[in-house]
């Protein structure tokens, strides 16, 4: 465990503009005891509610980046970025320049597979389920072009002067995702969902061929499942099915997908490391959702193709998203998050500091111990534009009881 322990604040770029720079930054410093943040630079869609935003409550966020970026890096690229119109060309070296006067550290933030503005422009470059459906909000991993476009955008936004870029969505994104106006009437299982988020494009045909697997041989197999499924005959669900069962489904065939999807997000997360050069001194470190999948993970593998222990070579940290109200539902999945990393692996797990997560700082305080703080280099909030200020003072009361426990910890192993 890192020797100092801080915490970072998730924040969007129009609440620090809507509040103006200085102000936000003494708020988040000063009321929330927060030494770091991590600005959104690459986001996807949302609705957002802004409780203490002094110009707006409501914000409709476009899927953009949201700085400037520097043409040359895509010139030769089939993608290009989409810029928000709300940029303001001199953001940056106002907050690099504020966040310095302060003492503060300043992490970009880029949500890289989860882009409808990028499906719609390129949908190619999208997954595609057994039904030969496009999913707009998810670009596949196993894109070329999808690839490429992100490592120039991890370059372009290493020279703003950035300590550390966080990556989110780096995975085969689940099907079920709450994207705009979602609706469903038919309940479905574990397994079905598994088999959905299955893609079937061009790029991930050509990994399946290269295992030894014939792609429409599975599409097929897989269409008359979820067709069966999908007239009532709800057994074929699996609905208790966990990783045993599925793996061994149809003689292994699903375990070679699953090691497809692998090698997949595996080589993205690849070439993104290789996009930031060690000497740049910028860290790369990724937030993982891993452990709000259903189907946990498989010999350290999410559902969604996302290695832990494999992007431990290409990541400095993994910020696991623990977003749960139950302590103990917090703590057992710490608890096996922990087990099936590596021993040396930075761990910053990600709390949501807002309702229904958390109901006040003790409650914060439970869940930050929930996570193993023998374990932890540190904490992420989440966000600031969303929570009330009341929340800040939760923050830094939780913070400041949970190193003076810490500290006390470590006094008592000395005396030993």
């Amino acid at each position: 465990m890192a020797e100092t322990l801080n915490g970072s604040m998730f924040v969007y770029p129009w609440d620090l503009e809507d509040e103006g720079v200085d102000l936000a930054l003494d708020t988040i410093h000063e009321r929330g005891g927060i030494r770091e943040i991590n600005v959104a630079m690459a986001y996807h869609s949302g609705l957002f509610l802004l409780p203490h935003n002094p110009k707006r409550k409501i914000m409709f966020a476009d899927p953009s980046i949201y700085f400037l970026p520097e043409s040359s890096f895509y010139s030769e690229l089939y993608m290009k970025p989409i810029v928000s119109q709300i940029v303001i060309p001199d953001f940056l070296p106002r907050l690099r320049k504020a966040t310095s006067k302060r003492g503060m550290r300043m992490a970009a933030w880029i949500v890289c597979l989860h882009s409808s503005a990028l499906g719609a422009e390129y949908p190619e470059s999208t997954t595609e389920n057994a039904f030969g459906d496009r999913h707009r909000f998810r670009l596949c991993p196993a894109n070329p072009n999808v690839c490429q476009y992100h490592a120039a955008l991890v370059k372009d936004v290493a020279r703003h002067g950035f300590e550390s870029i966080i990556l989110e969505s780096l995975e085969y994104m689940p099907t079920l995702h709450r994207y705009h106006h979602e609706k469903r009437g038919i309940e479905t299982t574990p397994f079905v969902e598994f088999l959905l988020d299955l893609c079937f494009c061009p790029n991930c045909q050509q990994f399946l061929t290269d295992e030894g697997l014939d792609p429409d041989d599975l599409r097929f197999w897989v269409i008359g499942l979820l067709e069966r499924f999908f007239a009532g005959d709800f057994e074929t669900g699996r609905p208790n099915a966990g990783w045993n069962e599925i793996l061994s489904y149809r003689d292994g065939i699903l375990a070679i997908v699953q090691h497809c999807r692998k090698r997949a997000v595996t080589s993205f997360c690849r070439e993104l490391r290789s996009a930031l050069p060690v000497e740049s001194g910028v860290r790369l470190e990724a937030t993982d959702f891993g452990p709000l999948w259903k189907l946990g993970a498989h010999e350290g593998v999410w559902e969604t193709g996302f290695d832990t222990q494999s992007a431990f070579h290409f990541l400095d940290a993994l910020m696991p998203t623990p977003y749960f109200a139950s302590i103990e539902q917090v703590r057992e999945t710490m608890a096996s998050y922990h087990r099936m990393l590596p021993s040396d692996t930075r761990v910053k797990p990600c709390l949501r500091a807002i309702w229904p997560e958390v109901t006040g700082s003790e409650d914060l305080l439970a869940k930050m111990n929930a996570c193993d703080s023998a374990k932890v280099d540190g904490f992420s909030f989440y966000n600031y534009g969303l929570m009330p200020l009341r929340n800040l003072d939760w923050i830094k009361e939780a913070m400041g009881a949970f190193k003076s426990q810490r500290d006390s910890n470590h006094r008592d192993i000395k005396s030993d």
